[in-house]
């Protein structure tokens, strides 16, 4: 950490620490640990950041992180958890589609709203960059975040089969990840690549119409 940002953290800390500190509820408490367990995490990676430097930045003592993250691979693990759960509560709130086709068509743009984002990006690059060095924070991630995106257009897929009275060839959660792939996978590698993109409303809309023309086709032939 640079002293200018040291200072910063420091400056902020003491400035909170005026008076009688506010007490927090457990759930703010673990909210505050994991924003700063994510500045952490990106700006340093993960073999570098330090529980001391996430209670600094929390503004709490260690002790206090501790108490509720015993370890920092159990603290990486629940910011993922707390990353994906955003995704699925906000697709979770969305109301029930007309159809099918409809509801799967929203679904892909719900998820590509939470994939491509910036601080779902930069959480990819550091899953990446480390998986040599801990390959269990790629299977956290793995399981966490890009499971539950599968599974909830799978959900589609199958209501897309039974509301056309006609069986998919193949498993629907690998009918997901083809449907994802295709629509997703080259914003989603020029992003991871810093590379410039069109990732608007729009060009996002036509990717995912085009890929359903196509794959719906083929899979209902």
């Amino acid at each position: 950490m640079s002293s200018d940002v040291s200072e910063t953290v420091e400056g902020a800390c003491a400035k909170a620490r005026v008076g009688r500190p506010p007490v927090l509820a457990e759930q703010e408490r673990r909210q505050l640990i994991l924003e700063a367990a994510e500045t952490v995490f990106f700006r340093a990676g993960y073999g570098e950041a330090t529980m001391e430097e996430i209670a600094r930045v929390a503004c709490m003592s260690k002790k206090s992180i501790y108490a509720l993250y015993p370890d920092k691979r159990t603290l990486f693990a629940c910011l993922v958890n707390d990353i994906g759960c955003f995704s699925e509560r906000a697709a979770r709130s969305l109301p029930p589609a007309p159809s099918a086709i409809e509801e799967l068509r929203t679904r892909l743009l719900t998820l590509a709203e939470f994939s491509l984002s910036p601080r779902l990006i930069k959480m990819k690059r550091l899953v990446i960059s480390e998986a040599p060095k801990s390959p269990e924070l790629a299977d956290e991630f793995h399981n966490r975040v890009i499971r539950r995106g599968s599974a909830y257009i799978a959900e589609s897929v199958v209501r897309l089969a039974d509301e056309r009275g006609q069986p998919i060839a193949h498993d629907e959660m690998k009918v997901a990840r083809f449907l994802i792939g295709a629509a997703l996978s080259d914003l989603h590698i020029s992003l991871l690549f810093g590379e410039p993109c069109d990732v608007s409303y729009e060009a996002v809309v036509h990717k995912i119409d085009m890929t359903l023309d196509i794959a719906v086709r083929g899979l209902f032939a």
